[in-house]
């Protein structure tokens, strides 16, 4: 294989596996994930898990092409998963907080 496809390939696996981690940062910084939804989450996450077991199928047949296959879905799995844990934690502090304080009277 020619070089510069090579290198296509490494920064096709850069871009996949940070993609995510600007909308981790935007979720810690406003403490909402009300952007994201759950729909988005879950399909991504199968996604990463199908992309997993496509490597797994990989390595199965002894053929190692298999290993980069399973870090792009590996790796963005943990920061989608990182994103649905902070979406959770924060509408559950939302919702807590809105409980806990009284409601502001306007004159």
């Amino acid at each position: 294989m020619h070089i510069i496809f090579v290198i296509c390939g490494y920064l096709s696996i850069f871009f996949a596996l940070t993609t995510q981690i600007p909308q981790v940062i935007t979720i810690i910084k406003h403490k909402s994930g009300k952007n994201i939804s759950y729909p988005y989450l879950a399909m991504f996450i199968l996604d990463c898990i199908l992309y997993i077991l496509y490597g797994i199928g990989f390595l199965l047949d002894k053929n190692y092409d298999g290993i980069p296959i399973i870090l792009v879905g590996a790796i963005p799995l943990l920061i989608s998963t990182l994103l649905l844990i902070l979406k959770i934690y924060y509408s559950c502090v939302k919702k807590t907080i809105s409980k806990v304080e009284p409601p502001v009277e306007t004159v």
